[in-house]
């Protein structure tokens, strides 16, 4: 199982803490970055192989992979040019050439706790063939949230940040796996999606990735992970909660 850490967007939302910092190192549990804790999780989870996609500030990304040598993993590094101007569908896009095998995408901005990544590694190795996200379940949903409609078997129907408020069954957490046959299925729709100019003017979002396999008729499933187990930070609020309670995600 490989992995794949999309991490190449400026973090503006963040500023001023990432002014000069890409998101995934910023500090959360004393010197430890959130890069740290990903690259930890994956050690723990006995994934070798990670792809990092990066943009803003790739160099101080490289600079700190340099210094985990002591995880003893075989991490890549692939740079993003069109961070800028286009949204996470580009990163996703060129990470393709790592997706040889069964893998793991996440968000670089995703905390959490190792046996989410663990309990999602092996939930997959059960699939053979298919992709299977990670949702969480709770009572009220944030404007921000990357919003799902489960139908009764929980394979989702839908998958947006606008959905409304009395459909939603779950949220999207930046985290699936991917595996067997359908891996090719996911590199094409990507690259039909790239191939789009309309779309690609929009600057879209990977979740069309997603949302397009469903209207294909794909079968996505899902796993619910366990509440107070996963974080992303995408505010200043975020980022100081995940330092105040990060032992919520620690081994």
């Amino acid at each position: 199982m490989k992995l794949i850490i999309l991490a190449a967007g400026v973090g503006n939302r963040l500023s001023p803490a990432t002014q000069n910092t890409p998101k995934s190192l910023l500090t959360i549990d004393g010197e430890k970055t959130l890069l740290d804790k990903q690259l930890e999780a994956a050690k723990y989870c006995g994934i070798k192989d990670i792809c990092i996609i990066t943009g803003f500030q790739t160099e101080k990304i490289e600079d700190k992979i340099k210094t985990r040598a002591d995880l003893g993993l075989n991490i890549s590094i692939i740079y993003n040019p069109f961070f800028k101007s286009h949204n996470n569908l580009v990163s996703l896009w060129t990470s393709t050439c790592f997706m040889d095998e069964n893998f793991i995408m996440l968000n670089g901005d995703n905390i959490f706790k190792p046996n989410v990544l663990a309990n999602l590694i092996n939930k997959a190795k059960e699939l053979e063939n298919g992709l299977l996200v990670a949702i969480n379940k709770k009572s009220i949903y944030d404007e921000d949230d990357t919003k799902i409609i489960l139908n009764k078997e929980n394979q989702i129907v839908k998958i947006s940040k606008e959905i409304d408020y009395n459909n939603i069954s779950a949220e999207w957490i930046g985290i699936c796996a991917v595996c067997g046959n359908f891996i090719k299925e996911f590199v094409d729709k990507i690259n039909d999606l790239v191939r789009t100019p309309e779309l690609l003017e929009g600057s879209p979002h990977y979740l069309s990735v997603f949302q397009g396999l469903i209207e294909d008729g794909k079968i996505l499933k899902t796993i619910e992970i366990e509440p107070n187990t996963w974080g992303e930070i995408d505010f200043l609020t975020d980022l100081e909660y995940v330092r105040q309670y990060i032992t919520r995600f620690n081994i």
